[in-house]
């Protein structure tokens, strides 16, 4: 199991240095939504929340009528519900599901 769980991280990092890195903060030319979403899924299966965020923050800053957009928004409000990186913070969280449109 130890093994396994070494391969997959490994995975997620590879597949996460194949989509640009972890850094979501620099504003990058030709990056889709779909791609700093990704990013952001990738970053929560490695438990790293605060890089995910950024991530899934960016995704806002783009166009809002998109599979990606409310996927994120979801994220964050589950982040929030959870305390995921963050302080758990329910009426937030309930705002950004409302944004996701669930």
């Amino acid at each position: 199991p130890a093994i396994e769980a070494k391969e997959i991280s490994l995975r997620y990092k590879n597949e996460l240095n194949d989509l640009g890195g972890s850094d979501c903060s620099e504003q990058e030319v030709g990056v889709s939504a779909d791609i700093f979403y990704r990013r952001g899924k990738i970053l929560m299966d490695l438990n790293e929340y605060k890089a995910a965020m950024s991530c899934f923050m960016k995704v806002q800053t783009m166009d809002s009528d998109t599979s990606a957009y409310r996927d994120a928004c979801l994220q964050i409000g589950m982040m929030y519900e959870l305390g995921w990186g963050i302080d758990k913070n329910i009426p937030v969280s309930k705002t950004w599901y409302k944004k996701a449109d669930i």
